[in-house]
């Protein structure tokens, strides 16, 4: 399943890549304005060497791109895991506890199990959503910094609530 995962996101990665380029190409024009940033050809670039509007290179882009959804890939795998655990070892812990004949001791390993379902399956979110948020920082650090961009608004983490799992 994570090879299925993985496989999708390198799929959508490409697709957005070739996307990309097959609109800045049929721009045709030797400078373009998208969402506020200018994008030049080189020869112009070497004309105008003082330019004020940063260069965007869309191949840093695309690297940086292909590390973030890295990144993302190899958290949504480990949260995989870490809820596999915690799916197995409720079921274990249930199945012990039904095994109990008396009550009480059985009520109090049902609510044993549960209570560790519920901070095992919390845990593995928080460490997805911090992973996550680390790939998604780097992402835009390296896209300001070295590649020279300023990430349009559709390109960027989305917001989740307690209950759910964004990639």
């Amino acid at each position: 399943m994570n090879a299925t995962i993985q496989s999708r996101f390198v799929i959508i990665s490409i697709i957005v890549a070739v996307c990309a380029a097959l609109y800045l190409a049929s721009a045709g024009q030797t400078e373009a304005k998208e969402r506020g940033v200018m994008v030049r050809q080189k020869s112009e670039l070497s004309s105008r060497a003082s330019s004020t509007r940063p260069v965007i290179d869309f191949s840093c882009m695309s690297q940086a791109v292909d590390t973030r959804e890295s990144a993302l890939v190899t958290a949504w795998g480990e949260f995989d895991e870490a809820v596999e655990a915690a799916l197995a070892k409720r079921k274990t812990a249930l199945i012990a506890a039904w095994d109990i004949d008396d009550n009480a001791d059985r009520s109090k390993s049902l609510r044993a199990a549960w209570d560790a379902w519920k901070t095992d399956k919390k845990a593995a979110h928080g460490d997805f959503r911090a992973d996550r948020k680390s790939a998604w920082e780097t992402f835009k650090k390296t896209a300001k910094d070295s590649c020279k961009m300023t990430l349009p608004k559709e390109e960027g983490l989305e917001k989740t609530t307690s209950d759910s799992v964004s990639i």
